[in-house]
């Protein structure tokens, strides 16, 4: 029995209670410029409509979890996920159609480098205030991007720093930058901006708010 070719790049989109957001992020990954990918969603424990919505895309895969965390999510959906590079994206975030093409381009032309993220930009969810937190020159213009939503690896430099940590209830995102940093790993930053990351009261103590690379 022939099997299919495995996709160029595996996305994993971890989710919970996500109703509100998770239709557009869905869209955005299957509209991307590059098609030769697969999607994987992974539903951490949702109680709302979260699963109704992801049946509806047939060409998404659907992992259903009891409640662990983002990062269990993540790693789940890399276990059971193909492709020769893996992509994140929170399902309140959404991508620009070209994001995955432009980073797997790089990728392949240098295969120096390990890892590539982009430029993101802030918005806030219609009818959300700004967070005090928050400056509003961070909305005003583009931040470089350490967040898993930027993100494309390949999956043998993921395998080598290892998967998200499970035990981090905040930064797991930042940790694992650190590790790949610490790793050797060499890092390219684009700077279009392919990521829109959405701010809004459910975001987890506002997590991965782009920024400077640690």
């Amino acid at each position: 029995m022939r099997h299919p070719t495995p996709p160029i790049v595996s996305v994993i989109l971890p989710v919970r209670d996500g109703e509100r957001y998770l239709d557009e992020a869905v869209r955005s990954v299957l509209g991307q410029e590059l098609t030769e990918l697969e999607l994987v969603i992974v539903d951490d424990g949702s109680t709302d409509s979260t699963p109704r919505i992801a049946a509806s895309y047939p060409a998404a895969r659907y992992l259903r979890l009891e409640p662990c965390g983002v990062s269990a999510a993540r790693n789940a959906g890399v276990k059971a996920s193909r492709g020769e590079y893996l992509a994140f994206l929170d399902a309140d975030d959404v991508w620009h159609p070209a994001k995955l093409r432009s980073q797997v381009d790089i990728l392949r032309r240098h295969a120096e480098i390990g890892y590539v993220t982009c430029q993101a930009e802030l918005f806030l969810q219609k009818g959300c205030e700004r967070p005090a937190s928050l400056k509003p020159e961070l909305f005003s213009s583009p931040q470089p991007a350490l967040i898993p939503s930027a993100l494309c690896v390949r999956r043998s430099v993921f395998e080598r720093v290892g998967p998200f940590d499970p035990r981090l209830a905040l930064s797991e995102d930042t940790d694992w930058f650190l590790r790949a940093k610490d790793a050797g790993f060499i890092h390219h930053l684009l700077p279009e901006v392919l990521v829109r990351k959405r701010v809004h009261p459910g975001s987890v103590s506002l997590r991965g708010t782009p920024g400077p690379s640690p």
